[in-house]
């Protein structure tokens, strides 16, 4: 029951995402929009409240029940980036990315940003696992919903080591030992000291001439 639950809550989502994406766009109904928009918060509620009556009517807590904790702090920690993702693209689908930083490539921003994402979503999944298990007693056998947590720690080790490090390291790598940014440093001038010794850190540049003079 609670796996159609979540299966029904997913569903849901993309399904009042893209309809409200396209009143808001195609159809410019903004009030209406911002109304479906807003309610997508209660299907995890609605979820939520779901789990928590199946187990108080005596259910014997089980995987699923841990993945419907799961499933809410993954929602909590991943549903605002992924709307404003989607809201994004439908607004502006040839949009290009934002100005990059040098010596700072995007790729592993988001990656680091991503596996923060991945922390709060599984400290958010712990707790809702912690507080059912309190408010069933301990009467009730709480073990299902407990292992859950190292297989967290598991998840978060795996996206730790397979994205925000590899990704560094494979920048690290990549990047030239001197430090010059392609495209940037490269210029089709020479450069020239302007003889006053100061060193201001503004040469003279003028256009490469021929070494040999025309016969």
């Amino acid at each position: 029951m609670i796996g159609t639950a979540i299966v029904c809550c997913e569903t849901g989502f993309w399904l009042l995402l893209g309809f409200g994406l396209l009143l808001r766009y195609r159809w410019n109904r903004l009030c209406m929009a911002c109304a479906v928009l807003c309610g997508l918060p209660v299907l995890d509620l609605a979820l939520l409240v779901l789990t928590m009556l199946v187990l108080r009517a005596g259910a014997r807590p089980d995987w699923t029940h841990g993945l419907a904790a799961v499933y809410l702090g993954f929602s909590i920690a991943f549903g605002p980036p992924l709307i404003r993702w989607a809201d994004q693209r439908v607004r502006s689908p040839t949009a290009q990315p934002g100005a990059r930083r040098p010596h700072e490539p995007p790729h592993v921003r988001t990656e680091w940003r991503r596996f923060g994402r991945a922390c709060v979503a599984a400290a958010a999944s712990t707790g809702l696992l912690l507080g059912a298990v309190a408010w069933l007693g301990d009467s009730a056998d709480t073990g299902a919903l407990l292992a859950w947590i190292p297989q967290l720690g598991l998840v978060l080790a795996g996206w730790l080591i397979l994205g925000p490090l590899w990704v560094t390291a494979r920048q690290s790598h990549l990047r030239p030992r001197s430090g010059r940014i392609p495209g940037k440093d490269d210029h089709p001038g020479r450069k020239l000291d302007d003889g006053s010794g100061h060193g201001n850190g503004q040469p003279l540049t003028r256009p490469l001439q021929a070494d040999t003079e025309p016969s």
